[in-house]
């Protein structure tokens, strides 16, 4: 999988991956009725895949790979890009646990809704969360147990977060050739939102 490691003012890294051919877990088929909730809850996580903040999609998506070739740029030591790409997966690794308790312990009171026919969204809805923190969670984990990490200088890293901050018209040709050349997407909106951030 290849990784994208811009970085922020503070010098955090802001890492963007590779589209995703398929963000969502595959459901095994279970039976009964801890099987049914199961399926439900990994059904109602599917339709909020989406609209998931970013990074908690890539590490979920990170919990697949068996390699990863993170860009960085020129001006970073592969050491440092190697040091930061850690310190934001330990940051996501706390980030998720607490999540994940959170919002499984939020779900408790609903389970005891279960039996009422509807929706039942004060279990299904935070459970689905805590899943989502969970994979999460697991994806961060794998990427900082991974032997096969490749690092490897890009150019136009450096371009792109130049041009955003000076010549923000100018930026799209270095874009479009970064999206291409990493099967990246949406670049230009997360660029914008890490400048919005920061600002912020």
């Amino acid at each position: 999988m290849n990784l994208l490691l811009f970085e922020t003012q503070k010098g955090d890294a802001f890492p963007i991956g590779e589209r995703d051919s398929d963000g969502n877990q595959e459901v095994r088929k279970n039976s009964g009725r801890i099987g049914q909730l199961k399926k439900i809850i990994h059904e109602t996580y599917r339709k909020l895949f989406n609209k998931l903040p970013y990074h908690e999609r890539l590490c979920t998506q990170l919990r697949n790979s068996s390699e990863l070739r993170v860009m960085h740029s020129p001006g970073v030591d592969p050491s440092e890009a190697h040091r930061r790409l850690d310190h934001f997966m330990k940051l996501s690794i706390s980030k998720h646990t607490l999540w994940t308790w959170i919002n499984g312990i939020v779900a408790i009171p609903g389970i005891f809704l279960t039996p009422i026919p509807g929706p039942n969204v004060f279990f299904f809805y935070p459970a689905a969360r805590s899943l989502g923190h969970y994979l999460a969670r697991k994806g961060a984990r794998r990427t900082l147990m991974l032997d096969t990490i490749h690092f490897q200088e890009e150019p136009l890293i450096d371009e792109v977060q130049n041009d955003l901050k000076m010549d923000p018209e100018k930026v799209s040709a270095a874009l479009s050739e970064l999206e291409q050349r990493y099967n990246l997407f949406d670049l230009d909106k997360l660029l914008k939102r890490l400048n919005k951030d920061e600002r912020e």
